[in-house]
């Protein structure tokens, strides 16, 4: 959503200790759940086989040295979806134009 607006983020209270109380088991989750804080950021996991450190190990060191953040990925999701843009070429320009961030993952 934010790389395809020019979106402000509201003022919320910083997260603290029992700011947030969810219980996703409930039936009504949301009118029993509270909230009196920022969301926690957007965290993505990049998921591997553990035999691949065996089988493959430079491929699993370039995993797991891969770091992808949220602005990245939205940024591929919206050329992809909204753009219709092939996702090969996404990922060849992508890494054309961060060449610095790819080296760091391949060190």
């Amino acid at each position: 959503m934010h790389a395809a607006y020019d979106l402000s983020p509201i003022e919320e209270p910083a997260r603290s200790e029992g700011c947030e109380n969810v219980d996703l088991d409930a039936t009504d989750w949301l009118e029993v759940s509270h909230f009196a804080c920022a969301s926690r950021d957007a965290e993505i996991f990049v998921g591997y086989s553990k035999s691949l450190e065996t089988r493959t190990p430079p491929v699993a060191q370039f995993l797991s040295q891969l770091q992808l953040e949220p602005e990245m990925d939205n940024g591929w999701i919206l050329q992809i979806g909204r753009d219709e843009m092939d996702p090969r070429d996404v990922a060849e320009n992508w890494v054309r134009e961060n060449k610095d961030v790819v080296d760091g993952w391949i060190d």
